[in-house]
């Protein structure tokens, strides 16, 4: 579960003071942290700026007065008894920890409910929002649990001044608000029943504090709660479900299923999925249905395929007694949750005499799985509804093997078995499976009106779902479930259209029965929202992609678009569809109109068109091309940014702009006919803060798009884009050919390739990683533009359709542009690498030795370094293993490199080691065990053949299937283990090493290929402390070192020397700012590096995050004549002295999302002279290096921009920018400026 690890270690972090009037900083300095010992705990006052953000008492009912901390690193209030306050980034973590499971820990915090709003918290029956209305028993335990519709109980408080509380899942949490203490939510640890077996208490939570609650919520998806991975089937979305449950209970069986449908289809409905819900099997848990109702299923099953259905089955995961094959097997295995008496009796809604299959052991949720996999496949069915899921059937309370973790653990581990079974499955409890990316189904809703499981509770339980990260939710039936009371027509009529907006529609009753008890279209008007639904699919789509993306919510509060207004932040009976669509439903009986709150903006009735200008500002507006407008000139305005077209012979021409000064020019659509009156796509554009977006969808996945941006070179510079071996500054200058998929490949050396492209005038466009990218830049076709090119070839399989989507934003200058691309699209890392890789040297031993390495040959490097007076870090590099791919070392090699490696640790060295993910033929038993379980890549035709450097038939490990993941992942932490190496270089790790298309079954179909490039990085980040990778594709968040791939030995752009600058900045300026420049001197492919080409190299690196060595300066022969080897050991001095502005600056990037290296346009984005140079970079914002980087130069020009500039190498000498240099630069010198 994401967040179990989060605050291991952290009781050794923090010292705190508990004094009167103590106070603590967050790491960005804005969050303020007040506090002050009572004898009733300590009183708390988080403060963001002069606003006091939260209150309460820490450590309630205990005497701290006098406490005061022992040891440098913790404050021990006993010898086993720690409090921990830790800063971090934007707030701090809060640990309480004993090594007694006897004691107790209560922090409570005030809900001011008079001025401040809360939200998340759990799913109830009675389902108040906003969350400081409601009441929380704190006698009861906090888990998920089918008492009070307790299915989702995310440990999340988040409130109206941008402050929100997490807890860990290892907390034994209890949760009393207004109730022991009204006013107040108390969070406590105790460790008694269902949290049993624990060693030690820990109450462990993070506050954070931001500038306003959706600021604060989206950083919280990013930082603790997860952002989905994928989204529902879209079919599951656009078509409604149709279930038996609540029309038929029970009785049911094949004819009943099959009128069902047919009476469905003969009223207009087309699609959809029908679900088969409780009643089918021979008893509850065989899983076989029971020939007495369904002998002809099978029969069945294929007449609703072939009427258009999808078929789903309801499963749940007990077995009961009668069941007695299933039961007994489960007891003799110990397949069930059982209490601490061995008791396994489970009491749910169908026995008191059943059993819960125990998730948490993977024996029994593959036991499970494997009778659930037998019916998809013999009966043919195309998804499942799987019930129940909580904790508390079993006698309480359940053991579990991680007592910890429990027992919550359970909800996890069944949602984490269920996920398996495709796009189109529904679960209605959950616990830290918000990145799973399936529908979560509402909990059973009475057939009432009000807040007490009723219509009114549809809404707030949609709110509540999607404020704790839970963004694809399946609203309960329509109408109710009919328990006490059947539905009205009425209630179902303004149920449906409660539900128009929401992720799906899932109907039971049907309207065609009520008929005679009304006077109105009752069927007219559910169709109508039926269709309505349908409609605006796109767009619900289009939402849930966004959540993937950036963290969004699919239907957020009203407050969302305005999280400032006080009257909004309170409305429980509104909700939008992303940020375009307000929906106010009637959800009051009997009544024909309503009150409805428009939050600040310009907004349209969907009805009749009328436009309001209420209270405040203009939600985004939302275009759409129609093939017969008859507009020729359109605009689209976000505010300060607006977005004109303009009809031409070749698409629609666009100008983007802000204030009206024009920041970008394009074509858009080039190419497609507008003027077919049957368009077979739609184009959706939608206005966000500073900027557009712009979805392309077709249902054919033949059709193509293409959107051209206007580089006009003359007068913009552009920068982003991908890494390649001629790497050119800034990137108006690159040539790339439109007929080459633009993923991460070994090609050209494309292997980080980012889709994104900042102008000097302060506008991006930024891709979705879902759009099927080609990018045609400055070719015949396409001079002086880019194109992005949206098509299903190449490695873009299995596509049902076409989906292309980009952001076009502007800003007044680039800085502010790249600032807001990092935090929006780009992503930025939580922490730094290890720093000793930023303030010592590595030493590899490729350029130098290549493949001919063994123990003795790599101790002698090391001691060869270690005698010229340097430490660092020894790689060793290709050629250790057994066979490629074995991750064991040649005996006749590397017989003793255990001891190598403990001597060379004892010397002061770091030891790392060389690693790809690839097996070679020669590992024959790997090679069939991985091809037996699936672990390879291959293509369409079932083509595993993967060729690489070291040979043309190895098998690439499929990093997106979680398995093979942990497979390649166990044999290196082997390694550490019993080798006790510190890291790992890992090498490749591009798209197109496999034969093509690579074809990934477990993941999204819309983000192959690059997500086997994601994928790599995400496993192998576990080892991240010690690594460096040199592939990527949106992975900024990781805290590991990104390699520039494999340079020459030569000086000019051509993956030489010259190159090493342009591909600093090219990383930087996409978001990868841990960058680990190539070896120095190159790996010698073309030729041997000459000491010059050394020297000046080593110059280059020094104000870079690291240096990394492999070809030795004193090992050539004019060595002595140029004093190589005093150059370079002054320059890593120079480095080393550097150091801290080096981790300052790699730890501003955290902060302020500045780069480690920025162009040096960064500190003047207006200077025009600036905006060009391609051969200077800076390190922070303060210092501007000028490396010597053309062959026999002894001097250069430098450009320094607007400021005073001390001259490195002479102090006393200061320079006034901005000023062109005619610069004096020996071998010996490297020329860098100090800004005043």
């Amino acid at each position: 579960m994401r967040g179990m690890e989060f605050f291991v270690g952290i009781v050794a972090l923090a010292c705190i003071e508990v004094a009167a009037g103590a106070l603590l900083q967050d790491t960005t300095g804005l969050v303020t942290l007040n506090y002050e010992a009572s004898e009733d705990g300590i009183t708390l006052e988080l403060i963001r700026g002069e606003k006091t953000t939260l209150r309460g008492t820490i450590g309630k009912g205990r005497n701290l007065q006098d406490v005061s901390c022992i040891g440098s690193s913790l404050c021990k209030l006993s010898d086993n008894e720690i409090l921990s306050i830790t800063p971090i980034q934007h707030g701090f973590n809060v640990t309480w920890v004993k090594d007694d499971p006897t004691e107790v820990f209560e922090d409570c915090y005030e809900l001011d409910s008079g001025s401040t709003n809360w939200f998340g918290g759990p799913q109830r029956w009675h389902q108040v929002w906003p969350l400081e209305k409601m009441t929380i028993d704190g006698s009861e335990p906090y888990v998920i649990k089918k008492s009070d519709n307790f299915g989702v109980a995310e440990r999340y408080w988040l409130n109206s001044n941008g402050v929100y509380i997490w807890l860990t899942d290892v907390t034994p949490l209890w949760v009393d608000q207004n109730n022991n203490n009204p006013g107040q939510v108390c969070f406590r640890a105790e460790a008694k029943s269902p949290y049993i077996n624990r060693e030690r208490v820990l109450l462990a939570y993070v506050i954070a504090s931001m500038d306003d609650p959706k600021v604060a919520h989206l950083n919280a998806i990013n930082s603790v709660l997860g952002a989905p991975e994928a989204h529902p089937g879209d079919k599951m979305i656009e078509e409604p479900i149709w279930t038996t449950w609540a029309k038929y209970k029970k009785p049911i069986n094949d004819e009943t299923v099959l009128e069902f449908g047919r009476t469905i289809r003969s009223h207009g409905y087309e699609g959809g999925q029908l679900e088969i819900d409780d009643s089918w099997e021979t008893c509850y848990g065989s899983q076989q249905f029971t020939e007495e109702k369904f002998a002809n299923i099978q029969n069945t099953v294929n007449t609703l395929h072939e009427d258009g259905w999808r078929v789903s089955l309801w499963i749940h995961p007990f077995v009961n007694d009668d069941c007695e094959e299933n039961s007994a097997i489960g007891k003799r295995l110990g397949y069930f949750v059982h209490n601490p008496q061995n008791e396994t009796n489970a009491v749910w809604w169908n026995s008191d005499y059943g059993h819960q299959i125990d998730f948490t052991k993977p024996a029994a949720a593959q036991w499970w799985s494997d009778r659930v996999k037998s019916i998809q496949e013999t009966i043919g069915m195309d998804s499942f509804k799987f019930d129940a899921g909580e904790v508390d059937y079993v006698n309480q309370p359940g053991v579990y093997a991680d007592a910890e973790s429990s027992p919550n653990a359970l909800t996890h581990s069944y949602i984490e078995t269920c996920v398996q079974f495709g796009d189109f499955i529904e679960v209605r409890s959950s616990f830290r499976g918000q990145t799973y990316g399936k529908f979560i189904r509402m909990l059973d809703k009475d057939s009432v009106w009000g807040l007490e499981n009723g219509l009114a509770s549809l809404i707030t339980t949609l709110l509540q779902l999607n404020m704790n990260g839970y963004v694809m939710v399946l609203p309960d039936m329509i109408g109710g479930n009919g328990y006490q009371v059947q539905p009205t027509a009425d209630l179902i009529v303004r149920w449906t259209q409660a539900n128009t907006f929401m992720p799906a529609m899932q109907f039971s009753f049907l309207p065609w029965d009520y008929i005679d008890d009304v006077e109105y279209d009752i069927e007219g008007i559910v169709k109508k929202c039926a269709d309505l639904h349908t409609e605006f699919a796109p767009l619900i789509i289009n939402a849930m992609e966004r959540s993937i993306s950036e963290g969004y919510p699919v239907n957020p509060p009203i407050w969302w678009v305005d999280p400032t207004d006080t009257v909004a932040l309170s409305i429980d009976d509104e909700y939008l569809l992303g940020e375009e669509v307000l929906v106010a439903p009637v959800i009051v009986e009997g009544a024909v109109s309503r009150d409805i709150y428009l939050p600040k903006g310009q907004w349209r009735d969907g009805n009749d068109g009328e436009v309001y200008e209420e209270m405040l500002t203009i939600l985004a507006l939302v275009g759409v091309f129609l093939a017969n407008s008859a507009e020729s000139a359109k605009v689209f305005s976000s505010g300060v940014v607006d977005l004109y077209f303009e009809e031409s012979p070749d698409g629609y021409g666009f100008e983007l702009r802000r204030d009206n000064v024009v920041k970008m020019t394009g074509i858009f659509g080039k190419g497609v006919d507008f003027t077919n009156t049957s368009p077979n796509f739609n184009v959706t554009i939608m206005s966000v803060d500073d900027g557009f977006r712009v979805d392309w969808r077709s249902s054919d996945p033949n059709f193509q798009t293409t959107d051209c941006l206007n580089l006009q070179s003359e007068t913009l510079h552009w920068y982003g884009g991908p890494e390649i071996y001629e790497q050119k500054w800034p990137i108006e200058k690159l040539q790339l050919s439109g007929d080459d998929a633009y993923v991460a490949r070994k090609d050209d050396n494309f292997a980080v390739p980012e889709r994104y492209w900042l102008n000097s005038l302060g506008a991006f466009v930024f891709i979705s990683e879902r759009s099927p990218l080609f990018v045609d830049q400055n070719t015949e076709e396409n001079p002086d533009r880019v194109c992005f090119i949206s098509k299903n070839e190449g490695p873009y399989i299995n596509r049902t359709g076409l989906f292309s989507q980009a952001y076009l934003m502007a800003f007044d200058e680039p800085v502010s542009a790249h600032r807001s691309a990092v935090a929006q699209f780009l992503g930025e890392p939580e922490e730094l690498p290890n720093v000793n890789m930023i303030t010592e040297p590595i030493w590899t031993t490729w350029a130098k030795y290549k493949k001919y390495i063994d123990d003795t040959i790599v101790s002698e490097f090391a001691y060869d370094v270690l005698d010229h007076g340097f430490k660092g870090q020894i790689e060793i590099d290709e050629q250790w293993e057994t066979c490629f791919g074995s991750r064991e070392f040649i005996p006749d090699k590397f017989g003793n490199i255990k001891n190598v490696v403990e001597d060379l640790q004892e010397q002061g060295f770091r030891v790392t080691l060389w690693a790809a993910p690839f097996i070679n033929p020669d590992c024959t038993e790997l090679i069939l065990e991985g091809e037996e379980k699936g672990y390879f890549v291959q293509n369409t035709i079932g083509n595993m053949t993967t060729v690489w450097w070291e040979s043309n038939d190895a098998r690439q490990i499929d990093f997106t299937n979680p398995e093979a993941s942990e497979w390649y992942s166990q044999k290196l932490r082997r390694i550490l283990q019993q080798v006790g190496v510190d890291g790992f270089k890992f090498d490749a790790g591009e798209t197109d090493y496999v034969a093509q298309p690579g074809v990934y079954p477990h993941v999204d179909q819309e983000l192959i290929p690059n997500i086997l490039t994601k994928s790599y990085i995400k496993t192998v980040s576990e080892f991240s402390n010690l690594a460096e990778v040199r592939s990527a594709f949106r992975t900024q968040n990781y805290s590991m070192f990104l390699r520039m791939i494999d340079k020459d030995s030569v000086w000019g752009l051509d993956d030489g020397l010259q190159s090493l600058v342009t591909t600093l900045l090219q990383l930087n300026m996409i978001g990868y700012s841990f960058v680990l420049p190539d070896m120095i001197g190159g790996n010698a492919y073309r030729a041997q590096p000459d000491l010059e080409l050394v020297i000046r190299w080593t110059q280059a690196t020094v104000f870079m995050p690291s240096m990394q060595f492999s070809f030795l300066p004193w090992d050539f022969e004019d060595d002595e004549q140029l004093k190589g080897t005093e150059i370079i050991r002054s320059m890593v001095e120079l480095h080393t002295k550097y150091a801290p502005n080096i981790i300052a600056a790699m730890e501003e990037k955290l902060i302020n999302r500045t780069p480690t290296n920025p162009p040096i346009w960064w500190i003047v984005p207006f200077d025009e002279t600036a905006l060009g140079i391609s051969d200077e970079f800076l390190l922070g914002e303060d210092i501007l290096v000028a490396p010597v980087m053309e062959q026999g130069a002894t001097s250069r020009d430098v450009y320094l921009p607007e400021g005073s500039w001390v001259d490195g190498n002479d102090p006393a000498v200061k320079y006034e920018g901005p000023i062109w240099l005619d610069y004096n630069a020996p071998l010996d010198v490297l020329p860098y400026f100090i800004k005043e």
